[in-house]
């Protein structure tokens, strides 16, 4: 799946989270809300390990793209 920061709003929205919530989820700890906001954005571009991780999240939780 393309992680746009249309998309991993959509899914944090799908996961019924915050972005404090959802940093922590993506493993973030401090600063949590404000590296999904910077991913939500745009400003950081979900890459590396964060990737799969997404991937591995979004099929657990059954959660499909209309980008893809």
């Amino acid at each position: 799946m393309t992680w746009s920061s249309d998309t991993i709003r959509s899914f944090r929205s799908h996961l019924g989270l915050n972005q404090s919530e959802f940093g922590d989820l993506l493993g973030y700890g401090k600063g949590a809300q404000q590296r999904a906001s910077e991913l939500e954005r745009g400003i950081q571009q979900a890459s590396g390990p964060l990737v799969p991780l997404l991937d591995c999240l979004a099929e657990k939780h059954e959660f499909r793209s209309a980008e893809s």
